[in-house]
């Protein structure tokens, strides 16, 4: 059951995320920990709509726990590359309403670099696209690790599918767009290297839920990690606890890098940080 909005605990996510980066430099993130799960709204209802899946030689000759593992593996490998669409939340006006908000809430050094920026969402494509685009973009093709993924398990579960020449660029356009008539993509056009218009895709924030993880159960990332044997990956416990842990009840601990290529003056400063049990931040 969803207890938030999408929009609220994505804002709270990303702020979240952004004070985590600063402790681990993304070690481990709140999934890796069981504390954050992630569903996909309606999924169940969806996948048991055979007549709909049946025109995909991949989907279509899958039972239900197989196609709707299929697909939120899919789909995460949407949201885990980051390729999300919001019109509230991840435009690039709001993304630098974001960035002013981070920086004028969290004193250095938890908030943004001086030179540091949040760039927009990526976009999943099939061809190459035109150098004028000017867009972040990440492949799908056949040499992509979706699409090493999906030959991979085509093999494993010895489905009838020629996926050599044009065969994986057909099935792999055709999951696009049924994804799409499902409601969880979105896509945008665009322009090829070729000069010809092609669909880019991304993965619809709204129809992605976001709820409080069990503490154990911890999702694999099949296209990541791919391999024949089954994985069944454990909660980070030691992030895990210090994720959960109420800072303002301890000592303030702070650290830096201390090696020969700091500048004299910032080593000397501290140096004297870590000698002066009085010095604070103030």
């Amino acid at each position: 059951m969803r207890e938030n909005p999408p929009h609220i605990l994505l804002t709270n996510y990303m702020m979240l995320e952004l004070l985590l980066t600063r402790v681990r430099e993304r070690n481990t993130n709140l999934e890796q920990c069981a504390l954050l799960a992630i569903e996909y709204e309606d999924l169940d209802e969806n996948i048991a709509e055979d007549k709909f899946w049946a025109v995909s030689p991949l989907f279509g000759v899958l039972d239900h726990a197989d196609r709707k593992e299929l697909v939120t593996t899919i789909l995460d490998f949407f949201r885990l590359e980051f390729a999300i669409d919001s019109e509230n939340f991840l435009t690039q006006s709001r993304i630098q309403e974001s960035e002013r908000q981070f920086r004028e809430s969290l004193k250095q050094p938890w908030s943004l670099d001086s030179n540091e920026k949040l760039h927009e969402p990526y976009y999943i494509r099939y061809q190459k696209l035109s150098k004028t685009a000017k867009l972040y973009t990440k492949s799908m093709g056949p040499a992509s690790s979706l699409g090493k993924f999906i030959k991979d398990y085509v093999k494993r579960h010895t489905i009838d599918i020629d996926l050599k020449k044009d065969g994986y660029r057909e099935l792999i356009l055709q999951t696009m767009e049924m994804l799409e008539q499902a409601d969880y993509l979105k896509s945008f056009p665009a322009r090829s290297e070729q000069n010809e218009e092609v669909k880019i895709y991304r993965l619809r924030l709204e129809r992605v839920i976001w709820t409080v993880g069990n503490d154990a159960t911890v999702k694999a990332d099949f296209i990541k990690r791919r391999s024949y044997k089954k994985q069944t990956p454990q909660p980070n416990l030691f992030f895990q606890n210090l994720y959960r842990r109420d800072f303002s009840t301890m000592k303030r601990l702070r650290s830096d890098d201390h090696t020969g290529q700091l500048n004299n003056e910032t080593r000397m400063e501290r140096e004297e940080r870590f000698r002066a049990d009085w010095y604070t931040d103030e």
